[in-house]
């Protein structure tokens, strides 16, 4: 990650960045993902932290309400307008 983001601070590019759980708490996923966001120093505008995982996009909110998020769904449950508003969605 700290490469492709380094790699896009020189090309001045965005990423969308989508961050699965692998059964680990959202919370030390969304820690260290952004430990390594901070040291790459890629501007915010840049980013989109993306995930099927509505507690480590809730994470994001809370420990970089600064950052975009997108949720994926491979379908829209009745209450996805909710969820955005909750989560502050870009996307």
């Amino acid at each position: 990650l700290a490469e492709t983001l380094q790699r896009l601070n020189e090309l001045s590019t965005g990423l969308n960045l989508e961050i699965k759980d692998h059964g680990y708490p959202p919370e030390l996923i969304v820690a260290q993902v952004l430990k390594v966001i901070e040291q790459s120093q890629v501007p915010g505008d840049h980013l989109l932290l993306s995930s099927f995982n509505s507690q480590i996009l809730a994470q994001c909110l809370i420990q970089a309400p600064h950052l975009r998020r997108g949720l994926i769904a491979k379908t829209l449950s009745k209450d996805w307008q909710e969820i955005s508003v909750q989560l502050n969605l870009y996307t």
